[in-house]
């Protein structure tokens, strides 16, 4: 095959990850392309190659494998995914015919000629790589996104129309990328108490990301081949804003396989907070903004519209949560959303921290979510090595010996150092002190002091500036007023900061004036000369900013203020109660009762007993905001053993008192993104505190919420009416397979290893193993054992399927008995007319079909026979003849087949003759096959 032609196959299977959520290997994308060079033959590509010479050929693949021609491939295959011919798209001949003639490969003689063979070689690669797909990605979404496709090339096609030249946006491209480049190629040390830049691959360690509730972790390079956007959210130093200038610098240099000559444009979110919050431009406007600042490149007109239309530029928009309050980002979201409709096959990278995120999501059917995942040890281990190796003071085996020093000593703070600021912090801290605090408060304060106090006087320098004692003062001031400037700016110019300082801060502190503003000039120098914590972030065209390197010691020093005005807890709890909730605060409220209670004693009690007390008051959803605050709390304090137990008997009461038919069959959706809906509000919102206290890390707390969990959920099994889901709660929390954190393994063997009573036994039996006996007992109707279960968004598939798993999985699991209690149905389902109604949900038709062969249903004796097939077809009722492709057996397509199409029921009948099924089952089988008919 010729390069020209394989290039085209490539570049369609690429495009195949961005349809659906499926994940596709590196693999099965190997086999697409293998399978769609087997069936794509013929002339068109000796036609294309006849007249060309070698240079020719060798540019016509560039331009195949440019990221244009994968733009408009992966609008023909939307477009074909919709339903839609291939070949009827609008403007993409139009698109096409402009591109090729700026490259000016070919003269206008050949030109429409050469449009016509690419275009046919491009829908025939669509057709088969498709056709080798498994299933049809196809859903609203996409036929949504498909329209939006056909506008967005009707724009471009009318844009290319209107260039004489792409000369000035090539030279813009290429001017732009070499100023990401250079801007990006340094990053700033994080160490405590001087800023200093180095090369970026010196230290710099690749994160790893988990999709949503996955154990699974992938690369960055692999998200990027397998969705066009998505959300990387992380907590508060895990990296994202390395990650996104990391990925900029990337793309610049291409450095990243298959993304090579895109455009990265970097919007830094804090950058522009005020315009943002002000809502009046749109998401170009700030984009071409970010191009001309920081990088000093003017877009020429109709550049970046060139640019995002034919899929030459990658979007990176860094920190959402800078903005501050849920309303802000709620409008920063639609319009990100909007832009994505605009430009619906740009590429988009948007970073948040976890917290509030959900307050203000993006479309989740554009925008999936990846969680930057804590470092493991090994990427511990190699930064720790490269932080060290920087330090020239030591000799190699000094090096070599510190290194290894820390890494056995911070073991201590095993969950800490999983966090990259943090454990920047740690080696800075053991660099200069040899000492390793063991929570973020004292990390935070060692850091203070170490930048206020230990650092000059260790070098036996005389710090010349005149209120050495209001140095920590005043930077906590600057934080507070950062903090709730309404302004929403994340830096101040400095002629403003140097009034607010000799005004506000150190006014009251000095005889005269020009003291005071002394004072500030030489605060800003030591600042702006040593100090990581503050420093001079940019400047405009009149004069520097200045702002804290990162929001994480704004919020520390911002929430030492708090509470070191008044270290007291009603005050403490006064000023942060309408705070909780609200993203842009909740490290500052966690940090200020973490700082109160090292300050005061029993502080953290107090406050929890404050915020128990104000959620029994609370609407539902507040209740739950306040909780889940509560629980995030524990991770650094340790209440009394009655206050936490006073928590926990709270929340678990509020997960056990919903009634179990309103955690039955909740949509997927719902269960999934998190959202409340009217049907499932209850659920979604109440469970979520029992979900957090699941995922606690604390080595004070841990086993204390182990037990209290355990015992709440015995003592409710005995105190709440038999509506209750008390005992869905026990069977989701005992069960192996469910192990949602930190916690959940241990909490699991602590349950089971304690005698329940019959409610729980028998909610564990309905769950896992039912029998006739034990729904008639429990009142239960046939349709529950279809139903899906949910605590928040995790979902247990009906108890149906474990019925037809042990019948199905093979002699070493289908145990005599099993087999037995499957035969003991038989009566039971032919007397009950309920099996005709049931209903299942689409997506828990294809998980039935793993396990299902007549093979193996012709080996069960035959009582358990005819039950199996009564069991399983309401799922045959739900599939549609073009839905079967899933289905691994035959003849057990055939089955469904034949129910909607009249002239193939007779084979479908002989199918069901050779089963040799109980004589009332093969009866009801052949009334189900006529029940549907389609000709």
């Amino acid at each position: 095959m010729d390069p020209v032609h394989a290039s085209i196959i490539q570049t369609a299977a690429r495009a195949v990850p961005f349809f659906g959520k499926k994940i596709y290997t590196a693999a099965q994308i190997r086999a697409m392309i293998s399978a769609a060079e087997d069936v794509v033959v013929g002339e068109n590509q000796d036609l294309l190659l006849r007249h060309l010479t070698d240079r020719q050929v060798e540019r016509l693949k560039q331009f195949i494998e440019s990221p244009q021609f994968s733009h408009l491939t992966l609008q023909a295959t939307f477009w074909s995914i919709s339903g839609n011919d291939a070949s009827d798209i609008p403007d993409l001949r139009t698109q096409l015919t402009q591109s090729l003639r700026y490259e000016k490969i070919f003269g206008e003689e050949s030109l429409t000629h050469t449009v016509d063979i690419l275009l046919s070689l491009m829908h025939s690669s669509i057709f088969t790589v498709l056709g080798s797909m498994r299933t049809s990605p196809k859903n609203e979404h996409e036929l949504a996104v498909a329209a939006q496709i056909a506008t967005a090339a009707s724009r471009n096609s009318e844009l290319l129309s209107q260039i004489t030249t792409i000369n000035s946006f090539n030279r813009y491209a290429q001017k732009f990328r070499s100023q990401v480049a250079a801007l990006h190629e340094k990053l700033r040390l994080p160490n405590v108490v001087e800023s200093r830049s180095i090369t970026r691959d010196k230290l710099y360690v690749a994160p790893s990301f988990r999709r949503n509730a996955q154990k699974k972790q992938s690369r960055l390079n692999f998200l990027l081949q397998q969705t066009l956007r998505f959300v990387v959210l992380g907590d508060p130093g895990a990296g994202k804003s390395t990650l996104a200038a990391k990925l900029a610098y990337d793309i610049a240099t291409d450095k990243l396989v298959g993304l090579e000559g895109l455009v990265p444009i970097l919007l830094v979110v804090r950058d522009h907070t005020q315009g943002l919050r002000s809502g009046h431009d749109t998401l170009l406007h700030y984009l071409e903004a970010a191009s001309r600042r920081p990088y000093n490149v003017n877009p020429p007109e109709g550049a970046l519209e060139y640019l995002l239309l034919n899929g030459r530029a990658i979007v990176i928009i860094d920190g959402v949560d800078e903005l501050g309050a849920s309303s802000f980002r709620a409008g920063f979201a639609d319009l990100v959303n909007s832009f994505s409709q605009f430009y619906p096959l740009t590429r988009i990278v948007v970073t948040s921290r976890v917290i509030g995120y959900r307050e203000a999501p993006l479309d989740e059917e554009k925008f999936p979510l990846v969680h930057i995942a804590p470092f493991t040890e090994s990427q511990i281990s190699a930064y720790v090595r490269r932080w060290f190796r920087l330090d020239k003071a030591r000799s190699a085996d000094e090096r070599k010996h510190v290194v290894q020093s820390f890494l056995r000593e911070s073991a201590q703070a095993h969950d800490l150092r999983k966090n990259p600021l943090i454990l920047s912090l740690l080696c800075s801290l053991y660099s200069s002190e040899g000492y390793i605090p063991t929570n973020k408060p004292q990390i935070y304060e060692r850091c203070a002091e170490v930048l206020f106090e230990t650092w000059d006087r260790s070098r036996g320098i005389e710090v010349p500036i005149l209120f050495r004692s209001h140095l920590r003062p005043a930077i906590q001031h600057l934080a507070l007023k950062l903090l709730t400037d309404v302004k929403g700016r994340q830096a101040l110019p400095r002629s403003e900061l140097l009034d607010y300082l000799a005004s506000e801060v150190l006014g009251d502190r000095y005889d005269h004036e020009a003291e005071a503003a002394q004072a500030a000039q030489e605060f800003l120098s030591f600042c702006s000369g040593r100090a990581w914590v503050l420093l001079d972030v940019g400047s405009d065209q009149l004069e520097p900013h200045y702002g804290f390197a990162h929001r994480t010691f704004l919020e520390f020093f911002a929430a030492d203020h708090l509470v070191r005005l008044k270290p007291d807890p009603q005050v403490v709890w006064q000023k942060i109660e309408g705070k909780i909730g609200d993203g842009s605060w909740d490290i500052v409220c966690q940090l200020s009762v973490q700082i109160l209670d090292k300050n005061y004693w029993g502080g953290a009690d107090e406050i929890f007993e404050l915020l128990l007390n104000a959620a029994l008051e609370a609407t539902p959803e507040r209740r739950v905001t306040l909780l889940e605050f509560a629980v995030r709390c524990l991770e650094s304090v340790a209440p009394s053993t009655p206050i936490l137990r006073k928590l926990i008997y709270q929340i678990v009461e509020r997960s056990c008192r919903i009634a179990w038919r309103d955690r039955q069959n909740i949509p997927a959706g719902a269960a999934t993104t998190g959202h409340p809906r009217a049907d499932s509000h209850a659920l979604l919102i109440e469970d979520a505190p029992l979900v957090a206290l699941l995922n606690v890390h604390s080595g004070d707390n841990n086993k204390r919420i182990i037990n209290a969990i355990a015992d709440s959920i015995f003592s409710f099994a005995d105190q709440l009416p038999s509506e209750s889901s008390v005992g869905m709660i026990y069977h989701f929390l005992s069960a192996v397979t469910f192990h949602w954190g930190s916690i959940s393994r241990e909490l699991s063997s602590e349950l089971k290893g304690r005698p329940a009573n019959s409610r729980l036994e028998a909610w564990s039996q309905i769950l896992d193993a039912p029998t006739p006996e034990i729904l008639q007992r429990e009142g239960l109707s046939l349709t529950f054992i279809y139903e899906t279960t949910s605590v928040h968004r995790w979902r247990l598939y009906p108890a149906v399927f474990s019925l037809i798993e042990s019948a199905f999985s093979g002699t070493s699991r289908a145990s005599d008995q099993t087999i037995a209690e499957l035969g003991a149905w038989l009566p039971y389902l032919l007397d009950n007319s309920e099996l005709e109604n049931v209903r299942v949900e689409t997506m828990a038709i294809y998980p039935v079909w793993r396990e299902i062969t007549l093979a193996k249903l012709k080996s069960l004796p035959r009582d358990a026979r005819g039950s199996c097939m009564l069991l399983i077809l309401p799922f045959l009722s739900r599939m549609r003849p073009s839905a079967t492709a899933g289905v691994p057996e035959s003849d057990m397509r055939q089955l469904v087949v034949g129910r909607h199409d009249e002239s193939l029921r007779e084979r479908s009948g002989k199918i069901v003759d050779g089963l040799d099924l109980p004589s009332a089952v093969a009866d009801r089988v052949r009334k189900w096959l006529s029940s549907v008919s389609r000709r």
